[in-house]
C-alpha cells in the first residue's frame, strides 16, 4: 500500500462555508450548544496507531506554504483502517468528502460549545453519521485514511482571534486557530505531548508568525488573485519567513512558487520549497524598511527521510527588500557561491 501524504490544507480547498459568507460563524460555532471550556476526555487514536505528532507551524509548500494551523498525527501504512475516535462530544456542524479514483476520505467539524469547534481530517467517515448528529466523546467516527500519512487534528476557538496583518487572506481554521493538545484532560494530555517530535519546551507550535511592519510572516504575491477562496492551489502565491517546527530556532523560508534562475546561475531553478538559511542570518523579525537588502542562502535538507532534517548543500541565494511596512521585493538566484547579488527586471513584489 502506498501512503501519500497530503499538503493542502483545509483553508485553502474548503468549499463552503467560508469567511466570506454572511452565516460562516454561525455555521461553525453553533450557538444551540452550550456555553463552556472544551475539553477533550478521550484519545482520537489508540496511541499505538501513530508514530509521533508534528505540532502546530508545518510548512510543506506550494500546499502549505504557510504554518499549518493544524496538528498531524503520523501514522505507518498498517495503520490505515484503524478506528478514530471523537475526543470531545458535541454536534457534527459539516462534513466534507474528498474522491480519489479508488475510494474516498473525510473532513469533519465538531462543535462543542458556542465558541469551540475541533474538527479533524484524512479520516473515513462511518456512514451512519451525517451533519446534525451528536456524538458522545470516546465515539468512534470512522477510521484512519490510506491516502494519507497523518491524520489531523485542529481547534478553532472563536475567542482568540491570530494577529494576522490582512486577515482577510485567511480562512476560519486559522484566524480562530487554537493549540489542541492544551485541551486534553490528563493522563491523555502527558501522553500527547510526549509523542511531539518538537525541541524545547513549547511542544504545542506555532503558526501565525505575522508582524506588523517585520518581515516575519507569511506574505502574498502582488499580482495573486483578490479572493484567496476560490483558488485551489492559493499556497503557489504565497511566501513565507517563519522557523522550523521542529527546531524551533532555525530560520526556514517557505517558497510556494518556483523561481527561474538567471543564465549563467549554476541552478536553473530554484524550485517551489520549504529552505533552511546560513548560520547568523538576519532574524526575519529583525527586518523592517529602515534595513535595506537583506540576503539569506537557501540551503535544502540533508538525507531523505532523516529526522530531524538538517541542513544539507547550498541551493541558491535569495535576496529580499521591504519597500514599505506591506510590501517587499524579493529575487531568488540558482547562485551556489555568491555572498549578495542585485535586483534585477525578474523580481517580484509581495504584500500582505
Amino acid at each position: 500500500m502506498t501512503l501519500v501524504f497530503l499538503t493542502i490544507g483545509r483553508s485553502e480547498r474548503q468549499e463552503a462555508p467560508t469567511p466570506v459568507q454572511d452565516n460562516w460563524q454561525e455555521a461553525l460555532f453553533d450557538q444551540s450548544l452550550p456555553e463552556g471550556t472544551l475539553e477533550f476526555t478521550a484519545l482520537p487514536a489508540d496511541l499505538n496507531d501513530f508514530q509521533y505528532i508534528t505540532p502546530l507551524g508545518n510548512m510543506s509548500p506550494p500546499g502549505h506554504t504557510a504554518p499549518t494551523d493544524h496538528i498531524y498525527f503520523v501514522h505507518e501504512w498498517r495503520s490505515a483502517g484503524r478506528p478514530v475516535y471523537a475526543p470531545a462530544g458535541g454536534k457534527i456542524l459539516w462534513t466534507q468528502p474528498f474522491k480519489w479514483p479508488d475510494g474516498v476520505e473525510h473532513s469533519v467539524d465538531i462543535g462543542v460549545t458556542r465558541t469551540c469547534t475541533y474538527y479533524m481530517a484524512h479520516l473515513v467517515l462511518d456512514e451512519n453519521l451525517k451533519v446534525g448528529d451528536y456524538v458522545q466523546a470516546g465515539q468512534r467516527l470512522g477510521v484512519i485514511s490510506r491516502y494519507a500519512a497523518a491524520f489531523d487534528l485542529g481547534v478553532m476557538n472563536r475567542n482568540l482571534l491570530q494577529p494576522f496583518v490582512n486577515p482577510k487572506r485567511y480562512g476560519y481554521t486559522q484566524l480562530y486557530g487554537d493549540s489542541p493538545l492544551k485541551y486534553f484532560a490528563e493522563p491523555y494530555r502527558s501522553q500527547l505531548y510526549a509523542k511531539v517530535r518538537r525541541e524545547g519546551e513549547d511542544k504545542d507550535g506555532r503558526f501565525c508568525y505575522d508582524q506588523r511592519g517585520r518581515l516575519i510572516g507569511t506574505w502574498v504575491e502582488e499580482n495573486a488573485p483578490p479572493d484567496p477562496f476560490k483558488v485551489p492551489d492559493w499556497g503557489r502565491y504565497q511566501l513565507s519567513f517563519a522557523y522550523d517546527v521542529y527546531r524551533p530556532t532555525l530560520i526556514r523560508i517557505s517558497l510556494g512558487d518556483d523561481f527561474p534562475a538567471l543564465p549563467g546561475d549554476p541552478l536553473s531553478l530554484l524550485p517551489a520549497g520549504l529552505y533552511f538559511v546560513q548560520d547568523g542570518a538576519v532574524p526575519p523579525e529583525n527586518v523592517t524598511p529602515a534595513s535595506g537588502k537583506v540576503t539569506y542562502y537557501l540551503y535544502g535538507e540533508a538525507g531523505a527521510g532523516q529526522f530531524p532534517p538538517t541542513r544539507g548543500e547550498r541551493r541558491g541565494l535569495f535576496i529580499v527588500q521591504m519597500l514599505s511596512e506591506d510590501r517587499i521585493k524579493v529575487e531568488a538566484f540558482g547562485d551556489t557561491t555568491s555572498t549578495t547579488r542585485e535586483f534585477t527586471s525578474r523580481a517580484r513584489i509581495y504584500v500582505r
